[in-house]
């Protein structure tokens, strides 16, 4: 667990500079799984990922258009990023 908590330090400092896609890839390639995702252009997006171990992050993003797409938005920067070790998350993919 102490590498999984590195990690979401990591991240957390990086967050600024980070897009969804960069943090959605290294959350996946360290065992987490999204869980929750909502919001959207009419409320804050937001994504949590669940990791076995019991650490939860949560992540607020904003979204981009995709140039040349009349309709078409892509998950953007990170505005948010925290995390904590809650092994009594209820899960709401389980």
């Amino acid at each position: 667990m102490p590498e999984i908590e590195a990690l979401c330090n990591g991240l957390k400092e990086k967050s600024e500079t980070l897009t969804y896609s960069d943090v959605q890839r290294e959350l996946e390639n360290a065992g987490f799984v999204l869980d929750e995702y909502g919001g959207g252009h009419y409320g804050n997006p937001y994504a949590v990922f669940v990791h076995p171990c019991g650490i939860v992050v949560d992540i607020e993003y904003t979204y981009t258009k995709v140039r040349g797409s009349k309709d078409s938005w892509l998950a953007g920067q990170i505005t948010a990023f925290g995390w904590a070790n809650d092994p009594n998350y209820h899960r709401h993919c389980a």
